[in-house]
């Protein structure tokens, strides 16, 4: 398991540092109807990876929520 989690880190690392190294971020463009959001491709999937931490820590917090009240309740 740990070499797993070394083996995840490092890919991490390798998606961040690469492209900074390299110079070539690329570009992500969003729009919508009231403004526009430019951001590297680098910055979207640091971002995309906060939200799904964000999502795990929120599910998480719910079920712990929802098994104390059906444990308690036992």
């Amino acid at each position: 398991m740990i070499k797993v989690l070394i083996l995840f880190i490092i890919l991490i690392a390798g998606i961040i540092i690469g492209p900074i190294i390299g110079g070539h971020q690329g570009y992500v463009l969003i729009q919508t109807n009231n403004y526009d959001i430019e951001t590297s491709v680098t910055g979207l999937v640091i971002c995309f990876i906060i939200l799904q931490f964000i999502f795990c820590l929120l599910g998480w917090c719910y079920r712990r929520i929802r098994g104390t009240s059906s444990f308690t309740h036992n």
